[in-house]
């Protein structure tokens, strides 16, 4: 409520302000007439006509956040290029930073260039974050609109300054309804605290994420990752089968997926599993690790060369009908052959950029073999020895997909897995389970335990799960 006060305090202001602008300057355009030279009414005019256009932003923003709100907001996908779009902001706003000094430059990525999506809402999306990097930024700042590829199927869009920074608490409530990056109402350059949350919404909508990272006295970076062709809601141009047990978790699974508008199928016998991968077409599978008292991972050695269909989420059951899945982009099997590895790759973006593969394994001899067959097809290959020598190196630079091994000491592959799911920028970095293909009683029961952990973290809602899975998942070859 409090939050909703504050708002409902800047909104009063932001509307007034204007609306008072509109009035004063008209009443003496009207009272004046005769009196007023030709410049002074010029000036008046242009007072009334930007004060008018804030206040259709304002009324804007409030509007979409409500059709938003009910899940009406409707999109009109169309193809065109990401840095087009880019660079025709970025000259937009420029003589609006260059007012404060401000030096706007954009950064693109060669690898994101054409999308299906709606235009008019990228331009949004975009504008908001501009424009707030620009108020907020004190004078002569740098301010960055950039590209970056997450696999074949997604990228992100970003927005970062040099500016006063935002603190831990700040960034978790920013993006809420109600909130301003302000700090007092009627605060010049508070904002409405509507422009985020409504660019958050959006971004979801689109089977997207958005958020920032940000440090005190730092600045800010504000993204949005957004799959590469739209997807609306109830789409049904998706199979995905589901191979493990039957229970209460995996029925309440697939009823959320059949919401989410995909076909789903349920297996519960690894060889039957298997004959429909090869006979039909599947675009995605959520594994169980244990299925029918048998490895659900004997099915990844019966697909076919031919064989598309990606694992998408490995399945594991902490007790009788609780579980958590953990979402990938695919799983290979240890050892891999040329063909795995070159599978594994087209989850990477495709562009005149080599693309770069962080490879996890505290085994020696496996990170060797594996980065010898990466770098004989053209990749540039990081190596980590460990959960948490990867996580380091992630934050000086992301790859464009991880080949990361299931079983090791210290933090294993889930746990290394859930922590990088936790930041919302990697929401789509693609992510390969490297793994041998069977799993004894002991090695099974260590990884119920890392789940166990997960579930008390509150990293098994089953929604939060699915906004992970669908846009990874993206449109499979038949």
């Amino acid at each position: 409520m409090r939050a909703k006060s504050l708002f409902f305090a800047n909104a009063s202001h932001e509307l007034r302000t204007p609306l008072n602008a509109v009035i004063g300057f008209a009443q003496l355009l009207q009272d004046s007439h005769a009196t007023l030279n030709e410049d002074k009414r010029q000036a008046f005019v242009g007072h009334i006509l930007r004060a008018g256009r804030h206040l259709l932003d304002v009324i804007n923003d409030v509007l979409e956040l409500s059709k938003a709100e009910a899940g009406k907001v409707e999109f009109s996908p169309t193809d065109f290029d990401v840095g087009d779009i880019v660079r025709e902001l970025v000259e937009t706003m420029r003589p609006l930073a260059e007012r404060k000094g401000h030096q706007l430059v954009f950064d693109l990525d060669p690898d994101v260039t054409a999308v299906r999506l709606d235009v008019a809402r990228l331009r949004q999306v975009l504008y908001n974050y501009l424009s707030n990097a620009i108020k907020f930024t004190p004078s002569f700042g740098t301010i960055v609109a950039r590209t970056r590829a997450r696999g074949r199927h997604a990228f992100m869009l970003e927005v970062q300054d040099n500016g006063i920074g935002l603190s831990a608490d700040e960034q978790a409530e920013l993006f809420e309804e109600f909130r301003q990056l302000g700090r007092k109402p009627g605060q010049d350059g508070a904002g409405s605290g509507l422009g985020l949350a409504l660019t958050r919404r959006l971004a979801i909508a689109q089977g997207g994420s958005a958020g920032v990272c940000s440090e005190v006295g730092q600045g800010s970076r504000f993204f949005v990752v957004l799959p590469r062709e739209h997807r609306p809601p109830g789409d049904a141009s998706g199979r995905v089968m589901v191979v493990d047990d039957d229970g209460v978790f995996t029925r309440d699974l697939m009823g959320r997926i059949e919401q989410a508008g995909y076909e789903v199928r349920r297996m519960s016998d690894v060889d039957e599993a298997s004959k429909v991968v090869e006979a039909e077409r599947v675009d995605a599978i959520v594994l169980g690790l244990e299925v029918g008292g048998r490895s659900g991972l004997e099915l990844l050695a019966r697909r076919s060369d031919h064989v598309l269909a990606a694992v998408n989420g490995l399945n594991v059951r902490v007790e009788r009908d609780l579980g958590a899945i953990f979402p990938i982009a695919d799983v290979l099997v240890k050892p891999s052959s040329a063909m795995d590895v070159e599978r594994a790759l087209a989850l990477c973006a495709q562009g005149p950029r080599r693309p770069a593969v962080l490879v996890v394994d505290d085994d020696g001899i496996a990170r060797a073999l594996m980065a010898e067959q990466l770098q004989s097809l053209g990749v540039d290959v990081r190596l980590a020895c460990s959960g948490a020598q990867a996580l380091a190196m992630l934050d000086e630079a992301q790859p464009d997909l991880i080949v990361l091994d299931l079983l090791m000491e210290g933090m294993n592959g889930f746990e290394v897995l859930t922590s990088i799911r936790a930041r919302a920028d990697m929401a789509h970095l693609p992510v390969c389970i490297w793994t041998a293909l069977t799993l004894s009683a002991e090695q099974q029961e260590g990884l119920r335990r890392s789940a166990a952990r997960v579930l008390l973290k509150g990293r098994a809602n089953i929604d939060e799960l699915l906004n992970e899975l669908f846009p990874v998942m993206g449109r499979h070859v038949q």
